[in-house]
Order: C-alpha cells, then structure tokens, then sequence
C-alpha cells in the first residue's frame, strides 16, 4: 500500500467544493470492558485508558482479532511494546477463543500481523515500511498499540511519537488504537491536554476509561473545583520558622556555603533567610562544612 501524499495548498472559497469528501466512518468493532463500552470507529483515533498493562495487552488482542475477523478488507497491526513471549501467546490464544497457539496455521486470520518491538525502542519508520510492503492495496490499515507508555520510555520521547502517529495516520488513512496506562482526568477528545497523550487528544474522536477497583481510594492532581491557586500550595509557617535569623546563623550559613555575601542567590533567587527556614522547615540540623544532617525524630 502505498503512502498518500500529504502537501500545502492554498484554495479560495470556491475550491472548497472541488475537495474530496472525507469517508465516512464506520464501527469496526464493539465490546465492553469493565461495564465500560468500547467502540472503534474507522478511520479515526481510539484512546483506552486503563492502569492494568497485562490487561490491556489482552483486551487489544481481543479488538485486533475482532476487527480482523469481522472486517476482511481490514489490514490490522498489532504493535507489541509490553507483553513478554508468554503473555502475548496467552492473549491471542483468549482472543481466537481459547485456541492453543500450536493449532494457529497460515490461514489463521492472513490480515492480522503483529510487530514486535523491543522496550522503548520504537520505530515508526518499520511500521510504514511494513504497511507498503504487506498492506493490500485495497485494504484500509488499523492499528492497534497495546502499550503506549512502553514504546519510548522518556517523556519527549513518547511525545515524538505521538506526532509520528498523527503523521502516519495522515499517510495511510489509518485507523488507530491506543492503550494507556495513564487515567488522566484532563485527557478528552477534540482537547489538547498536557503529556504526549494530549497531543494525541485533539485528533482523538473517543477516548475510553476503564476504571480499577480501588480508584476511589487514589487520590488526583486536580482541587474540587478544577484548579489549584498559587497561595493553596503554600504551607503555613511553624512557630519555630516564623522566629526571626539572627545574625549568628546568618555568618555560619555564609561560612558553609562559601558565599561571604548576603544576596539572592543568582541560581535560585533565594536569600539566607529562605535557606534557613527550610532548614528548620524540614527538620535539618544546621549545615556545616557543606554538608547537613538530618535531624533524628
């Protein structure tokens, strides 16, 4: 299958009609997950979120062999990034059924191909080579990432990846899964959000959380009314930090630090007091010689 050729061009009001019509969208594929339903749409960006990675490695195993099964002139790859041989195995076996690995053949699912990538190493130039090399003409791609998080494992990283997969869906009018472990609140489709997976929000047309057990004993990054004030992550002083510095403990933090001169400290813009009631903030013994200790409670 060849890459569809992306260029900038400048149009008028009147060539708006000349464009060609999106496709329509179809349901590939429909399932439910802990009371929670899970609906793939062709063409467009499906993200799950769930905590459970060996249970999203099953459930996208379950969705890549339903697409494949239920849409023949569907092309799906599965993109490996987590599961261990033995997982993986397990998985696909659950999916066919509960069908023994040993008894999968050649004709077992030919539209349905996994590639397999190392921890953090992926590649999005394997995968298009793969779909050009492998994808019928005729087929239109899916692909289904099991594990986001573990396809780079530094945040700029996954980022870069994010973009690659908005790039390739572009390239190929692919059709994209991605599990997560990641339940951000702040995480919506049509939304940008923070983090690789809010790059890949607004290009998102559903975005799935399935929730764990305990998630009502895990607390959020979020204040009950949605934002947190500057003066909320303020602590109070302690009767001990409010005492004035006396000039005692000022010359003896100058003679550890090796800073003689009482001003801002040009780094982080914090003076001798700061430093000194953080020290006793914080339960430190007074520095000496550069070093501290801290103190026993």
């Amino acid at each position: 299958m060849k890459a569809i050729e992306r260029t900038t061009r400048t149009l008028q009001l009147d060539g708006l009609k000349a464009l060609p019509a999106e496709k329509p969208t179809q349901v590939l594929c429909q399932m439910r997950a802990e009371n929670s339903a899970i609906e793939v749409l062709s063409e467009t960006i499906t993200i799950v979120l769930s905590r459970d990675v060996r249970k999203n490695t099953r459930l996208s195993a379950d969705i890549a062999v339903a697409i494949s099964q239920q849409a023949a002139d569907r092309d799906v790859w599965y993109i490996n990034t987590f599961a261990g041989v033995r997982l993986l195995q397990e998985s696909f076996a659950h999916a066919m059924g509960g069908t023994p690995v040993t008894q999968f053949d050649e004709d077992a699912l030919p539209n349905l191909r996994i590639l397999d990538f190392p921890l953090g190493e992926w590649k999005t130039s394997e995968i298009a080579e793969d779909i050009e090399k492998n994808g019928r003409e005729s087929a239109a791609p899916v692909l289904v990432l099991n594990a986001f998080e573990f396809a780079w494992l530094t945040r700029g990283g996954r980022e870069r990846v994010a973009r690659e997969l908005i790039k390739l869906r572009e390239q190929f009018d692919l059709t994209i899964v991605v599990f997560s472990q990641e339940m951000k609140r702040d995480v919506e489709p049509g939304l940008a959000a923070r983090g690789a997976l809010g790059i890949l929000a607004p290009c998102a047309h559903t975005v799935v959380r399935l929730p764990d057990p305990f998630e009502h004993l895990m607390g959020h990054k979020q204040s009950e009314k949605g934002t947190v004030h500057e003066e909320e992550t303020r602590l109070e002083r302690s009767e001990t930090e409010s005492q004035p510095v006396s000039s005692r403990e000022k010359n003896r933090l100058a003679s550890a630090t090796k800073k003689h001169n009482y001003v801002e400290d040009p780094m982080t813009f914090r003076t001798f007091d700061d430093i000194l009631r953080a020290e006793r903030r914080n339960g430190h013994a007074p520095m000496r010689n550069g070093t501290r200790k801290a103190v026993a409670a």
